[in-house]
């Protein structure tokens, strides 16, 4: 060690701080002057500096600023002057060429045998040195054990990460077998931390952030399994351990060990999924089917969600596996599961029960999914026929058993007994398909199902028709308007009222055909008026929201108007509020197009619903319809005459039709045409009448005046 002519060091001191340096620099320093009384080898070379010409120096030639000289100095005696005896810390220093580099520092008193007072021994570590360095001990004691040879050959790497206050991060050692078995970059990993963290599985990496955010607030320990992407691009499994540490600069210093557990976590995951799923389908067993439905309902919650929780059976496997094998039975099995997966996505569970028999949750909003539509996915996946061999194909005959979450049942066993029983009810009767645990619901299934299937094959047979209501003007009871509303012919083998087949067609999404049917109709009525030189009034069409929301509405209504050669002025499309809500931007675009080719619109049922007047002033709107349950009202309510009154006079404002529904009386009339209403409808005038009886209409008008 060379040191100061001046000044000689009792053999303790020197030996003593010879065995706490290892290979690292070392200068012992006078206090409090802070000059540099004795140093190594090893601080010569770090620092740049010939033999001896550190001796004698103060240490701000070190320090990069006269700033940092200072602080450091603050910092280092308040630590010190309290009794630790020892100051860690991690500080950024300069070299004689005036080059700086990140360091540790670990500063501790010594008392000097033969000058009598303590004199500083500070030992600095270049963090910019080779990736083994090893890191300077907590509590440094003569003889400590080498890091890197105990650890090189550890399965993972051994490390040493440091986050200053500042929040700068460091890796200031490492070591292991690590990055020879994956062909890590140990060096690359040390100048730049994140490549670690980014490294790891997205999951993971947030994760960690979390723990090492929690591990240096409260000093807690790290325990954490975490996943690393390796150069070629596969996975492997982390365990990392460690304990953290605060500097007396306030850095945090995590030691530990980053085993790897790829092979563990493989044992693992293969024993859990032996324990909890199906060998022959891969989905889960009953056992995980009812922990995964638990989770279900704690996740959703019974207030916000209603669940259908089945058990479907497979008949006729007895038969399949006598005459086809065995093989050819689990391949019907796996190929029923697979659909059901499919058809229950991610908003359900699929398991396999026992034998032929599968577990199936479906969670849907209260308000926007039926029983037909869960009973329509439970049954979907049997439609097709399943082939089990190159040249056979058989049906799958299911039975399926329902309950309802929370009415059947809150609890995941209660359920699967509940649905238990409804599919031992639809394995008793042969021509049933299924059975509610409830049978009251079972037998409205049946009916609702009818009245769909009555419903489609009418539609599929054209047994709708438009019937027409007027509109009248209030002024001279001159026909300025008919309504399209559809009707059921009497043909229909089961004859349903629109109070029925309308809502029925919206839940099913029949709508949109039957919706298309009318208009096609209602067109060719248009033409055939039109070619008997009848001059016919704009007729109003009603379009449902889903009908509007079609992807091709826009250009399939121009095609219809294109092939039925009406003049498209003579058309007017009757929208509710409900049918711009979803995509105000793209309902307006639609509208402003159709507009140009001469489409007018009216806005049906408004002031019922939460009705917004920026929808009328933006949207291309002719016409405003005001509903029946405030017209049924005006004569007695003085509120529901003075909103119906304020409808038509912010109508009028904008230059709007005004046309009042549900018009029963003389004294309706009277009073609408007194508020300035333009035209009505409704039984006082006509009830919807068929095609041939509109004709009289067209040639004579209203025979009901109203006089003011």
């Amino acid at each position: 060690m060379t040191d100061s002519s001046s000044t000689a060091f009792s053999p303790a001191t020197v030996l003593q701080a010879a065995s706490l340096s290892g290979d690292h620099a070392i200068l012992l320093l006078d206090l409090p002057s802070r000059t540099i009384l004795a140093c190594n080898e090893a601080a010569e070379r770090v620092f740049g500096y010939g033999a001896g010409e550190l001796v004698g120096k103060d240490t701000r030639i070190l320090h990069v600023s006269d700033e940092h000289y200072r602080r450091f100095g603050e910092e280092s005696a308040r630590v010190l002057e309290n009794g630790s005896g020892s100051y860690h810390c991690h500080y950024w220093l300069k070299r004689r060429d005036g080059s700086t580099f990140a360091s540790e520092h670990l500063v501790r008193l010594i008392e000097d045998l033969l000058v009598g007072h303590m004199i500083a021994l500070s030992i600095v570590r270049d963090l910019t040195e080779s990736a083994c360095s090893e890191p300077l001990p907590d509590s440094p004691r003569p003889g400590d054990t080498p890091l890197h040879g105990m650890t090189r050959h550890l399965p993972g790497m051994a490390f040493q990460h440091v986050r200053t206050r500042e929040g700068v991060a460091r890796n200031t050692f490492l070591s292991g077998s690590l990055f020879k078995d994956y062909d890590l970059d140990m060096e690359a990993m040390l100048e730049d931390p994140a490549s670690f963290f980014d490294a790891l599985h997205p999951d993971d990496r947030s994760r960690l952030d979390r723990e090492m955010a929690r591990s240096a607030e409260d000093l807690s320990g790290l325990n954490i399994r975490v996943r690393l992407r390796i150069p070629s691009g596969e996975f492997i499994w982390l365990h990392i351990v460690s304990q953290p540490r605060r500097l007396d600069d306030d850095a945090v210093v995590w030691d530990g060990f980053a085993l790897d557990v790829t092979r563990e976590q493989e044992t693992e995951e293969r024993l859990h999924q032996l324990a909890t799923h199906d060998p022959l389908t891969g989905l889960p067993n009953p056992f995980q089917f009812v922990a995964l439905l638990d989770r279900m309902f704690r996740r959703r919650g019974a207030r916000e969600q209603r669940i259908a929780v089945a058990q479907i059976n497979l008949g006729r496997m007895v038969y399949i596996n006598e005459t086809y094998g065995f093989d050819a039975g689990d391949e019907l099995l796996r190929q029923a599961g697979a659909r059901l997966l499919a058809q229950a996505n991610s908003q359900g569970l699929v398991a396999r029960g026992h034998g032929n028999t599968f577990l199936v949750a479906l969670e849907a909003s209260m308000a926007d999914v039926t029983l037909t539509d869960i009973l329509r996915r439970l049954q979907a996946p049997f439609t097709d026929p399943f082939v089990i061999r190159d040249d056979v194909a058989v049906r799958g005959d299911a039975r399926i058993g329902l309950a309802l979450y929370p009415g059947d049942g809150q609890t995941a066993d209660s359920l699967l007994r509940a649905s238990g029983i409804a599919l031992d009810r639809a394995k008793r009767h042969p021509d049933r398909s299924y059975e509610f645990y409830a049978a009251e619901q079972g037998q409205d299934m049946r009916r609702r199902i009818r009245q769909e299937q009555a419903l489609h094959d009418a539609i599929d047979a054209g047994l709708f028709i438009p019937h027409f209501q007027p509109q009248v003007s209030l002024a001279d009871g001159s026909l300025v308007g008919l309504e399209a509303l559809a009707r059921c012919l009497d043909g229909n083998p089961t004859p349903l009222s629109p109070a029925e087949f309308i809502p029925l067609a919206e839940e099913t999404g029949l709508i949109v055909p039957l919706g298309q049917l009318i208009l096609e109709r209602v067109l060719t009525c248009i033409g055939e008026w039109t070619r008997a030189g009848l001059r016919v009034p704009p007729v109003a069409v009603n379009f449902s929201a889903r009908q509007f929301r079609q992807g091709d509405f826009e250009s399939g209504l121009r095609e219809t108007l294109s092939r039925s050669g009406v003049d498209p002025s003579t058309l007017v499309v009757e929208l509710t509020e409900s049918s711009l809500l979803q995509d105000f931007s793209k309902a307006e675009k639609t509208m402003r197009s159709l507009a140009e080719l001469g489409v007018r619109f009216a806005i049906d049922d408004f002031g019922t619903g939460f009705s917004s007047l920026s929808y009328l002033a933006r949207l291309p709107f002719h016409t405003l319809k005001i509903d029946r349950s405030f017209i049924s009202a005006i004569e007695q309510d003085v509120r529901q005459r003075a909103i119906t009154e304020a409808l038509i006079l912010m109508s009028r404002g904008l230059d709007l039709r005004v046309v009042a529904e549900g018009v029963e009386t003389e004294d309706q009339a009277r009073r609408l045409m007194g508020m300035g209403c333009h035209s009505a409808q409704g039984f006082f005038y006509a009830r919807p009448m068929p095609a041939e009886e509109v004709e009289d209409w067209l040639r004579n008008g209203s025979q009901k005046r109203v006089s003011a």
